[in-house]
């Protein structure tokens, strides 16, 4: 446990999309110190190898795993660079006066198909 013993975390991975824990500690201005080492600079890897591994597993997970790329995701609809680019301060508010929208409140765990009471055209 580190706030008993002082010690130190080492986190280490490839990149899996731009999400989760390792995108917001990668990307945020935490404490953490980050070092970037991507195949191409590791001696120890050929370029043989490493060209044999682009032409096997295609550019996206090329990149992903051996370049350190946070990528888009396979199975999201629209790129992280569009959505991005949707918001911005310089638009003027419709409804200025209007009070701020409250966040969605989302059940927290997994919800399961089991969980959600299903209405029947019966019970319209």
């Amino acid at each position: 446990m580190l706030a008993v013993s002082g010690g130190r975390m080492v986190c280490l991975t490839t990149p899996f999309g731009k999400r989760g824990f390792f995108y917001e500690e990668w990307t945020g201005d935490g404490v953490w110190d980050r070092i970037k080492v991507t195949a191409t600079e590791c001696p120890r890897i050929s370029a043989k190898f490493l060209e044999e591994e682009r032409a096997s597993l295609g550019e996206w997970w090329y990149q992903q795993e051996y370049e350190c790329s946070f990528s888009d995701t396979t199975d999201q609809f629209f790129r992280t660079i569009d959505v991005e680019k949707a918001f911005s301060d310089d638009v003027t508010p419709l409804f200025p006066d209007a009070p701020p929208l409250q966040p969605l409140s989302l059940p927290s765990g997994d919800v399961f198909l089991d969980d959600i009471e299903l209405i029947t055209d019966k019970e319209q």
